[in-house]
This record gives C-alpha cells, structure tokens and sequence, in this order.
C-alpha cells in the first residue's frame, strides 16, 4: 500500500513506527529504482520541498504518523538539539500526509 507518489504534493513529515517502508523512483520503462528502506523510529520527509522526490509503500504491515512539516519545523526551531538524533534517521523523501495523523497499512 503506497504512503505517497513520487511528485504528489508535499507538506509532511512522516515516522514510521512499524514496519518496514520502500522508498524508490519510478524509471520511465515503468521499473522500480529502490532508494533504499524506513525502518521503526525512520522519519520520512525531512528534506524541504514542494513536491516528493520518490514514491514510498508498505512492505507488509506498516505503522506510520505524520506531521504537517510546518509544526515539524517549528519543533524543531524550537528544539535544536533534536536534530542530530532526527538528522540520523532521516530518509530522504518528500511526502504528502495520509488521511490520518497515524494509520496502520495491511
């Protein structure tokens, strides 16, 4: 089950809390580059940007929260000394939020 597509909008900030997340391109021949892989306390999104910049889906069972990346980036001016331990697990990928703050994936 996708979180989101490479080019849907982007105004969040996702945690994946269970789980294992795919993140990859889209090749013009309609294959899959794999990016890499978001595993529990991953956060997805982190990198400024309008649009995402790849696609993610569920491998399995997932648990994912998001924030809207406006109060993300107000925490985390308000918090500087949580970005070394949120830069860490940082996966490179923009993202739009689902329909929910925290939604389980079959």
């Amino acid at each position: 089950m996708p979180l989101f597509a490479e080019g849907d909008h982007s105004d969040a900030v996702y945690n994946v809390s269970e789980g294992t997340v795919r993140l990859y391109k889209l090749l013009p021949d309609g294959r899959r580059q794999i990016i890499g892989f978001a595993l529990p306390g991953d956060f997805i999104g982190v990198v400024p940007g309008v649009r995402c910049g790849l696609s993610a889906d569920a491998i399995g069972s997932v648990m994912a929260c998001w924030l809207l990346k406006e109060s993300f980036l107000r925490f985390i001016e308000c918090k500087p000394r949580m970005m070394p331990r949120i830069g860490r697990s940082a996966q490179p990928a923009s993202c739009s939020p689902s329909s929910r703050p925290c939604e389980a994936m079959p």
